[in-house]
């Protein structure tokens, strides 16, 4: 459920997006993002920047890379680690087959598949506008 309405919002405001997307469930953790801030508040650079030179740097690095986790700086997010294989995880065969269906380094072998899933715990994470529109409106439909 979180999925789908990540998705309809990229969707649903792909062309009027804010600089920053900061998405949160009911209870959001607001003392990892309150800590977010204060990090970044009195820094030159400022947290949304930080958030978008993170991105920025991910995409200009080795196209292998995208196979790993991205664990952006200035998420506002707490990064969960789980262990991903056919026998520790219980959804493995259904996410093993859109990795290799969807995501290109899998699809064409130039990538292992993942031993572990990273995720932001809570679903809360903030993504900057770049981030979003790195896939077409018609990819995220």
């Amino acid at each position: 459920r979180e999925t789908h309405t990540i998705w309809r919002f990229c969707f649903d405001f792909y062309r009027h997006l804010p600089r920053i997307a900061l998405f949160v469930q009911d209870d959001p953790q607001l003392q990892v993002l309150k800590r977010t801030l204060e990090q970044h508040a009195f820094s030159a650079v400022g947290w949304a920047r930080t958030l978008e030179a993170s991105f920025e740097s991910r995409k200009v690095a080795d196209p292998a890379a995208a196979a790993s986790p991205w664990l952006p700086a200035g998420c506002g997010c707490v990064p969960v680690r789980e262990p991903f294989g056919a026998r520790s995880y219980g959804g493995y065969r259904p996410l093993h087959w859109w990795l290799a269906s969807f995501l290109r380094p899998f699809a064409n072998g130039s990538a292992a598949m993942p031993t572990a899933l990273h995720w932001p715990a809570m679903a809360q994470f903030a993504m900057p506008r770049a981030a979003i529109r790195g896939r077409t409106r018609g990819w995220i439909e």
